[in-house]
């Protein structure tokens, strides 16, 4: 049996059928859970909640993400007046 997705060969207790498509347990996974990239063109910073609306997700989320951004030192936050923002290193 092969994935629909990747080609991969894979065994029939491998295989995950969402939406009639034979696919490979990772492709799957990969399927129900596609990449969010934030496709913002201008420079600047973004607060949580405009964050969270822009890709659709929890504030909660955001948060979560952001640490490790910031771990990776890809994001940093700064305060303006009472709202944390978030920016590019």
């Amino acid at each position: 049996m092969e994935c629909d997705r990747c080609g991969a060969s894979m065994e029939a207790a491998e295989c995950r059928e969402p939406g009639g498509k034979k696919l490979w347990e990772n492709c799957s996974l990969d399927a129900a859970n596609p990449l969010q990239a934030c496709d913002r063109k201008e420079p600047g910073t973004i607060s949580s909640p405009e964050a969270a609306n822009l890709w659709g997700v929890s504030e909660e989320d955001v948060r979560r993400e952001f640490a490790t951004m910031r771990h990776l030192v890809l994001l940093r936050g700064h305060k303006q007046r009472q709202q944390v923002l978030i920016a590019l290193f």
